[in-house]
């Protein structure tokens, strides 16, 4: 469930980095908050998956000292 609206927060933004500290003020209240190395954990498990589907166009990064974001799929390139 916590992954799903990871991905949905993700997919919201894409392209554009979300901060763990984000993450859990949008899916947590404050007394149950997790540790930010938790989202680490979410994100990794989420990128796999994508990665088990074939990677479905899209794909998790994580951008340094910023947080994590959903990247857009790249365009095929034209045969010249």
């Amino acid at each position: 469930m916590t992954e799903a609206r990871i991905v949905q927060l993700l997919a919201l933004r894409r392209g554009r980095a979300v901060s763990k500290e984000a993450m859990i003020s949008c899916l947590y209240a404050r007394d149950d908050a997790p540790a930010t190395k938790t989202i680490d954990v979410f994100v990794c498990n989420i990128c796999r998956k994508i990665a088990d589907l074939g990677g479905a166009g899209n794909h998790g990064a994580t951008v340094w000292g910023r947080g994590h974001q959903l990247l857009e799929p790249a365009s095929p390139r034209k045969a010249a």
